[in-house]
């Protein structure tokens, strides 16, 4: 992989995942990268985008979310989970609780 691609670091956390996503997995499709935060409502309407070009797209196309706090409560990994089964996501989603 080329020096001046950024990994995406260890810090975030990946609730679901055993690991963290790394930029050679996503090599090979095109990518979507949602930069948000989960109290939203513009970032929850993208991830709602994002499945829907997923369910359409998905044989083609990756995605995955990494979401900021912009309160406090939003730190704790145990909200994504939350809204991960609400928006029925099925595509990786980390939380960068240090930000």
């Amino acid at each position: 992989m080329s020096p001046s691609v950024l990994e995406l670091t260890d810090r975030l956390v990946w609730p679901g995942s055993t690991q963290a996503l790394r930029m050679a997995d996503l090599r090979g499709m095109p990518t979507l990268l949602l930069f948000g935060c989960a109290s939203s409502a513009w970032t929850r309407q993208r991830l709602d985008d994002i499945t829907r070009l997923l369910r359409r797209h998905g044989d083609s196309l990756q995605a995955a979310a990494l979401l900021a706090p912009r309160f406090d409560a939003e730190r704790d990994p145990r909200n994504l989970n939350q809204l991960q089964c609400v928006h029925r996501l099925t595509y990786p989603l980390a939380l960068d609780a240090d930000w």
